[in-house]
């Protein structure tokens, strides 16, 4: 082996242990919070006839975020499909008002997508929103991130801290 050679592999072995290994992603649903994130416990699913019903838990577990929603899903061949606003009112009442929210993604690996919720960044455009599907103090607004896998859907659910909504 003549130096060069020598050169050659050491750095390439030296290239690549200075090489930045890839982002890791544990795997699940998480949303933003100051505490940073939180896993989504709670989530959806939906009847033959479209209903929407909380599985497992209560709505009491459900992780509520005070100010911009953003969401990282890293659940392996399940896809981001939608996000939308309701209320609590959409698990007992088919006609409750939701709207479908303008989200930003971005791949962070195979698996996982960063979501972001456009008009929480926006003080008037949230208010607007959660003022157009009825949330209030006995009607609390949640953030639905539906998921889908092979036909099964999944609506993670995100609560809004609405009196810090309104507050902004």
């Amino acid at each position: 082996m003549t130096r060069r050679d020598l050169l050659l592999v050491m750095s390439g072995l030296v290239g690549a242990s200075l090489r930045p290994r890839a982002q890791e992603y544990p795997l699940g649903m998480f949303v933003g919070t100051p505490d940073g994130p939180q896993e989504l416990a709670v989530y959806a699913e939906r009847s033959p006839l479209g209903r929407i019903k909380p599985l497992a838990v209560s709505l009491d577990d459900v992780q509520n975020v005070a100010g911009e929603v953003r969401v990282i899903c890293n659940l392996p061949n399940w896809q981001l499909r939608s996000v939308f606003l309701s209320t609590k009112r959409i698990f007992s009442d088919d006609g409750a008002e939701r709207r479908t929210l303008p989200t930003k993604l971005r791949r962070l690996t195979v698996t996982a997508v960063f979501a972001q919720v456009v008009d929480s960044a926006d003080p008037a455009r949230w208010r607007k929103r959660l003022e157009d599907v009825g949330a209030s103090a006995d009607n609390p607004a949640y953030v639905f991130v539906t998921m889908e896998n092979d036909g099964q859907v999944r609506d993670f659910v995100v609560g809004v801290d609405l009196a810090s909504a309104l507050a902004r």
